[in-house]
This record gives structure tokens, C-alpha cells and sequence, in this order.
């Protein structure tokens, strides 16, 4: 099977959030910091988000046998980015009192 940049553009914002998935991770091992990664989180969720524009000028597609990029399949994706996004949102107040290790938390809620 041959991806075009068709594909690409109906797989964006999957593609966003799984870069920004690295990210996170690359920025964990590097340096605690949980604003750094709250911030990069919320970055990333936002940016996948703003996608989702381009992946409706692009129309229904089959990307794969198995995936059907549609109205729906964008709907439904939106909200779950709007719930990771609300989720990294309003957890980082709570986890600023937390003593423990908090940055993995947003690569759980990112995956």
C-alpha cells in the first residue's frame, strides 16, 4: 500500500499527538520540569486539534483496509483530544502539590 499526502493529512493529528508523545518523553529524561511538560502537553493537544481543520478539507477517506477518516471519525476525535486537554488542564494544580514523580502523568493521558 502507498501513502499519499493525502493519507498523511487524514492521519494528522494522530501523527501530532504521537510526536508530541516523544517529545514529552525526550523532555522527561533530559529534565524534570512539570510546567515544561504540562506546557508541551497542552502544545501538542492544541496543535492536534487545530489538525483536525485540515483533515476536513481534505473529505472522507480509507487511509488503511481498517481506518476510515470521516465526519464522525473526526468528531469522536476531537473529543477525546478535548478531554486530554481538559484532563492536562485542570490536573496541574492538583499535581503541583503532589510529592512524588508527576511528569509521567501526562505521557499516560498522552498515549
Amino acid at each position: 500500500m502507498t501513502i499519499t499526502p493525502q493519507n498523511l493529512i487524514a492521519l494528522l493529528p494522530l501523527l501530532i499527538v504521537g510526536l508530541t508523545v516523544v517529545v514529552v518523553m525526550l523532555s522527561i529524561a533530559w529534565r524534570r520540569n512539570h510546567f515544561l511538560n504540562a506546557t508541551l502537553s497542552v502544545i501538542g493537544l492544541n496543535a492536534a486539534l487545530v489538525s483536525l481543520w485540515f483533515v476536513g478539507q481534505a473529505g472522507a477517506m480509507d487511509v488503511t483496509p481498517l481506518m476510515r477518516v470521516d465526519g464522525f471519525a473526526m468528531l469522536y476525535t476531537g473529543l477525546v483530544l478535548l478531554a486530554s486537554l481538559a484532563t492536562c488542564t485542570f490536573a496541574y494544580p492538583w499535581l503541583e502539590g503532589y510529592n512524588d514523580n508527576k511528569d509521567e502523568f501526562y505521557l499516560l493521558v498522552l498515549i
